[in-house]
Formats: C-alpha cells, sequence, structure tokens
C-alpha cells in the first residue's frame, strides 16, 4: 500500500451521483487523500485489482451493482489473493441506516449516512489511516494464505485471467508434486507424512511472491496458480524451488531419500477479447486437470503456449529440470 512509500493515502470513489461526488472529493483532498472516482461498481472492483489503494468508499446505491456487492467482491479477492484488507466504507442517506448496519456480513470496515460534515470526513480518514497501518504491519508478519481449495484456486485464476487479459499480459500455471513422499509414508507412516509434506509445502509458499497461490485439488495435487509471470519468470522460480525442496531437512529423516520436486509448468500470454475470457480460463483449467491426472513428471516440465478460445496447450515443449 501506498503509505509505507510515503504516498499520498490513496482512496477509490464509487460513487455514480455526480452533486456527492463534487461535494466528496474537495473534502477528501483537502484532509490528506489523493482520490480517483469511478461510477460503476463492477469498474471500481477491477481498479482495485488493478491498483494499490489504500481505501475504497463505495456509495450503497450503485448503476449496476450495490454497494454491498462490490464490498463482498473486494474482500473475496483479497482472501484468494493473499492481499492485504483495503478499507471500505459504505456511504449511504440517512433512510439506509438500518440497512447498512445490518451489511456487516459483506466485510465493510465502516459507513456514513446523511449529509457528511468535514469533520467526519476527517475522522473517517484518520481512522482508515491508522486502520491500514495496522494490517499492513500484521500483512508483513503474518502468513500471507494457506494452500486453497479447488474451487477457491479455480476462481482466483479466473480473476486473474481477466485481470491480466485486460492489458494482453502472461499468466503462469504449475502442477507440483514431490514423489518422495510415498517413500516416507511408508517408511514413516501416513499422519507423519502428512504433518512433513505441509512444512515442505509451506516453504514453497514462502518463497513464490505475494500474488501467487497455490491449492489442493481433489485428487490431491498441488497446483501454483503466478500472475504476470512469463516462461523466463515461471523457470527461474521453479528452479529456486526445486534447489529450495532439495535442500529441506528435518531431523531423523533418512538423508538418502532425496527431495525432489516434480513440476509440470505452462506460461501464456493472454490475448484473447472480453467477451472470451471465460472460455481462456475454462481451458487453462482443463490443462490443469489433465496435468493433475498424469503421474509425477521427472524433474521440470516447462510449457510456452497461447490461450484464445480454441486453447492449444503446448506449442512448444522445453525440460528445464
Amino acid at each position: 500500500m501506498t503509505q509505507a512509500l510515503g504516498l499520498p493515502f490513496r482512496v477509490l470513489l464509487v460513487e455514480p451521483d455526480d452533486a456527492a461526488c463534487a461535494y466528496l472529493l474537495p473534502l477528501l483532498t483537502a484532509h490528506g487523500a489523493s482520490v480517483d472516482r469511478v461510477r460503476e461498481g463492477l469498474l471500481g472492483f477491477m481498479r482495485v485489482q488493478d491498483e494499490p489503494y489504500d481505501a475504497v468508499w463505495v456509495a450503497w446505491h450503485g448503476l449496476d451493482v450495490e454497494g454491498a456487492t462490490v464490498c463482498s467482491m473486494i474482500r473475496s479477492w483479497e482472501r484468494r489473493s493473499a492481499e492485504m484488507s483495503r478499507f471500505v466504507l459504505l456511504l449511504g442517506r440517512e433512510a439506509d441506516r438500518e440497512e447498512l448496519v445490518a451489511a456487516a456480513e459483506c466485510g465493510a470496515d465502516d459507513y456514513l449516512v446523511g449529509c457528511w460534515s468535514s469533520p467526519e470526513i476527517a475522522w473517517k480518514l484518520r481512522l482508515a489511516r491508522e486502520i491500514v497501518a495496522l494490517r499492513r504491519i500484521a500483512h508483513l508478519h503474518g502468513d500471507r494464505g494457506g494452500l486453497l481449495s479447488a474451487q477457491e484456486l479455480r476462481s482466483f485464476m479466473a480473476e486473474e485471467v481477466n485481470r491480466v487479459g485486460r492489458r494482453s499480459g502472461w499468466l503462469s500455471l504449475a502442477v507440483l508434486g514431490i514423489p518422495a513422499f510415498s517413500g516416507l509414508q511408508i517408511s514413516y507412516g501416513k499422519a507423519w507424512t502428512e504433518w512433513f509434506a505441509g512444512g515442505v509445502w509451506a516453504s514453497v509458499r514462502g518463497r513464490l511472491r505475494n500474488y501467487d497461490r497455490m491449492g489442493v485439488l481433489e485428487n490431491g495435487a498441488v497446483c501454483l496458480v503466478a500472475p504476470d509471470l512469463d516462461m523466463a519468470g515461471m523457470s527461474g522460480l521453479l528452479e529456486r524451488l526445486s534447489r529450495m525442496v532439495a535442500e529441506y531437512h528435518v531431523a531423523g529423516v533418512d538423508a538418502s531419500l532425496p527431495l525432489a520436486l516434480a513440476a509440470r509448468a505452462l506460461s501464456v500470454r493472454i490475448t484473447a477479447s472480453y467477451a472470451e475470457f471465460d472460455a481462456v480460463a475454462g481451458a487453462l483449467w482443463g490443462w490443469i486437470e489433465e496435468q493433475a491426472a498424469l503421474p509425477a513428471s521427472e524433474g521440470v516440465l516447462a510449457f510456452v503456449g497461447t490461450a484464445d478460445p480454441v486453447f492449444h496447450a503446448a506449442l512448444a515443449v522445453e525440460g528445464i529440470g
């Protein structure tokens, strides 16, 4: 977020009413906020995905979707992306007060109703700054999130296809495995091996970028989704993960049983149109399911592909491990 860099506190205002916006913008700016404004809730959600806003102020009554829906979308995306939570505030009329109070389940931090005064705006901004500062500390020193479920990972990947595809960017995927786990289970038992595997995958997650996510499919395969990463970047990431896995050691484990990362990776440039993003996401998820059903690879296999409605998985195959 921007405050850590000494930049102005960034607020996205999702407000369809021009009169309300004309009143709010000068007040927010006067109290030190840098403000961008959009009219539509869905456009606001896309801006949150693309820009490091500290806070989002959302009108309760929207042009396309209601403010509570925008808030729920932001919170769901933050959980799947392991993003730090923005400060979300809902803006409504006095007549909306009961609904705003009852809408806590959407994940909003606070609300404003009625005619907003300058001191009230200043207080809400001060509160937002303090909460964001505390969240930043917790985010930097806490766990960025465990393994997602298959459905959570699929939703995250579809969102990233949409986000990355808007600028014809890259998306990388990998199905990961460690074949030695089966040998460990024979020697040490299922419960111990599950504990040991959890430690290995936790170490792998610790080497990822903030916006990479891992999940477990129904058959137990582990999958990695890495947005904004081309084949060269994905190859480098997998090589680092391979070295980390090979060096992972716990006292009492037979060192003669080496750990090695097995991976099938795909890097695609999303060049489809907006209307085709769902088809692209479906094709990419199909590739994940196909690769997860195969036996573990020997080392790391990297694929360079293209993403379009008629998806061709591998234009070229290159062993890098």
